[in-house]
């Protein structure tokens, strides 16, 4: 209630992102700055982007994370194009596309596919190397999911969490594409734990929400399974080692199990 009048949506989704609208963004609440000067450069924007004009293919997407927007369609190769998704956060977070020269060229395979999220202009001319990108850390459309969520957790699917949740999908599906009304408290938990997924994807929450709600092991296991190669994680690892520093300080601090 505190963030109401102060803080919105901003109405189209790519634009929370743009470079162009830091200073009329009134959809994020904390943010890292970089004001470079302008012979200066973030390097952030390197890593991101299509085949082509990233200078660092380091980012790959996870398999099947594509498939999160419509959970009617399974993309494989060959995609047939052109996709059509109601969600447009799809469009704006994934690239189905490489760049060639001066050439938008699809992608068949959905293994060339890369993140999508920051970057200015049109393409295949936009800008991959932001000179003065502020990082979103907090956002309103982050709120208004915890918001959702909380609200469950203690009374159930109440209106208030309905209306909280669905702000952020009218956005994303450009209608009115509400939460089905007649949900119970699991049922409508699962909404929220994809629409958090399709939100803020790749703004670096989501391991915090698997810690949060106990499934950091079970996506991981999941990972493991189905992929070329696998991530090294322990179960003692949902909570960070004490500091060493900080026990030598302290004779009566424990260090956490399993460090």
């Amino acid at each position: 209630k505190i963030l109401q009048g102060q803080y919105e949506l901003m109405a189209d989704y790519n634009s929370v992102f743009n470079e162009e609208n830091e200073d009329s963004n009134r959809e994020i609440l904390f943010k890292i700055t970089f004001d470079g000067s302008e012979d200066s450069k973030s390097s952030f924007n390197d890593y991101w982007g299509p085949l082509g004009i990233a200078s660092e293919d380091a980012l790959l997407i996870v398999s099947g994370f594509e498939n999160s927007f419509n959970s009617s369609m399974s993309f494989e190769n060959p995609v047939s194009f052109p996709i059509e998704i109601e969600d447009n956060r799809f469009k704006n977070n994934i690239a189905t596309f490489s760049i060639s020269g001066n050439n938008v060229v699809n992608q068949v395979d959905p293994k060339n596919w890369r993140p999508l999220k920051w970057y200015n202009g049109e393409l295949p001319d936009a800008d991959f190397e932001s000179t003065s990108f502020d990082y979103p850390v907090f956002r309103y459309a982050d709120v208004l999911l915890l918001l959702a969520e909380a609200e469950n957790e203690v009374n159930g699917p109440t209106p208030l969490a309905y209306a909280a949740i669905n702000q952020v999908r009218e956005r994303a599906f450009g209608n009115e594409n509400n939460v089905p009304g007649n949900l119970n408290k699991d049922q409508f938990f699962d909404v929220i734990y994809l629409e958090r997924k399709l939100e803020l994807c790749f703004e670096g929450h989501r391991r915090d929400d698997l810690v949060r709600w106990n499934k950091l092991q079970e996506v991981i296991d999941g990972f493991n399974s189905t992929n070329d190669f696998s991530k090294d994680y322990q179960p003692h690892e949902y909570v960070w080692p004490i500091p060493q520093s900080e026990i030598d300080l302290n004779p009566n601090a424990v260090q956490n199990p399993g460090y």
